[in-house]
């Protein structure tokens, strides 16, 4: 996939052109002085997560409640699928609603959201009650599969990783979206980790089952040995387009990496 930032200043304006996605922001009066959201395209003061003992500063849009990894992933789907005219099938696992309301309405897309869970997803129609680890779908059923932040939470990845492939269609794209430490080297996982409060210590959070360290690049290469593995990095955009839409986490105990990995 070919990546290009390039930035232009014309009449108070600022241009961007981003992965081939043109935007146009204010560089002038109250709109400087805002964070900008991509997802639902608006100007706003962008609120701070706490939880357990650490926060992340500039990580919700008020308007829409896109995260950092959302308004980042908005231009990954821009770029894959969301200007697409033909048809063709999203699996979208824990739909989030920022990224669900984007999807949802165009005509051409065969789209299935899905969850262990659907109650947890009130504001989705129809959401599927499934077991990632075991899915009810025909082999090769799905152009893209979208995975934000679900693997840290299974407990079997190679299940988890045999069904997704099992549904892809022949040069099907699953989007994976990892949360990791950074500095930790390798993943950490114990199986003799089982209370929430020691989950909670050692992952963050109460129903995680490992903590993904700087080695997950390479172990999702490992993961998947039979598809071409690319993670997309936040250096394709420019500094200034992080700082103004807050595509990556400021602060808080996490990062975020990105992958796309095409079926061979």
């Amino acid at each position: 996939m070919g990546f290009l930032f390039e930035k232009k200043y014309a009449a108070g304006k600022i241009k961007y052109k981003v992965l081939g996605i043109k935007l146009t922001l204010n560089d002038k009066g109250w709109k400087e002085r805002l964070s900008y959201c991509p997802v639902c395209r608006t100007y706003e003061k962008f609120r701070t997560i706490r939880y357990n003992d650490f926060h992340r500063d500039n990580a919700v849009c008020p308007k829409c409640g896109s995260l950092e990894r959302h308004r980042f992933l908005y231009f990954l789907y821009q770029v894959l699928f969301l200007n697409r005219k033909d048809r063709f099938s999203i699996l979208h696992m824990a739909p989030e609603e920022c990224l669900y309301r984007l999807i949802v309405n165009q005509d051409n897309i065969e789209y299935v959201p899905i969850d262990l869970n659907p109650e947890g997803f009130p504001y989705v129609e129809n959401c599927q009650k499934e077991d990632v680890r075991h899915l009810s779908f025909p082999d090769n059923s799905f152009d893209y599969v979208l995975s934000n932040q679900i693997m840290e939470h299974i407990d079997d990845e190679q299940a988890f990783i045999k069904e997704i492939l099992r549904v892809l269609k022949t040069d099907g794209i699953l989007i994976l979206n990892i949360p990791y430490k950074q500095g930790l080297e390798n993943t950490f996982e114990d199986k003799n980790i089982q209370t929430e409060e020691d989950r909670i210590k050692y992952y963050y959070q109460a129903d995680h089952v490992r903590l993904y360290g700087e080695d997950t690049e390479d172990r999702i290469k490992k993961l998947f040995p039979f598809a071409r593995v690319e993670r997309i990095s936040e250096d394709f955009f420019g500094k200034d387009m992080i700082e103004k839409m807050h595509l990556s986490r400021e602060s808080g105990a996490l990062g975020d990496m990105y992958f796309l990995v095409r079926k061979l």
